[in-house]
């Protein structure tokens, strides 16, 4: 078994020794081999255009599809943001890839809430 996790920063691991990304983990996990595509600030549009070279080329059995956050960061359209990963999904499935959708986990931001005068 061989899979290919493509993704960004989160997936890179960025912030974090090596051995602490989760596809390294995931490794540890399983035992077996784990090829880490993840580039810090990409967008599902950037991981669409590099997915044959860094995934289809591989001949992985599986590839791990985790991105978004970057997209949105950006104010992209969800639409687009979908339609990029179910391209990623269409390909793997076309070459006989077993594709797996990684959700990232939710994001909070502080957020100051100041009194304006006047409003209660």
């Amino acid at each position: 078994m061989k899979i290919v996790c493509i993704g960004d920063s989160l997936t890179e691991g960025i912030g974090v020794r090596k051995e602490e990304a989760w596809p390294f983990l995931l490794q540890k996990k399983l035992t077996v081999v784990i090829v880490n595509r993840g580039i810090s600030g990409d967008t599902t549009t950037g991981m669409l255009g590099r997915f044959y070279y860094d995934v289809i080329l591989c001949k992985p059995t599986h590839v791990v599809i985790m991105g978004g956050v970057n997209d949105l960061w950006w104010n992209l359209p969800i639409h687009l943001i979908l339609s990029n990963i179910y391209s990623m999904f269409k390909q793997a499935i076309y070459h006989g890839i077993i594709p797996v959708i990684g959700i990232p986990t939710p994001i909070f931001f502080k957020v100051s809430i100041r009194k304006v005068s006047g409003n209660p």
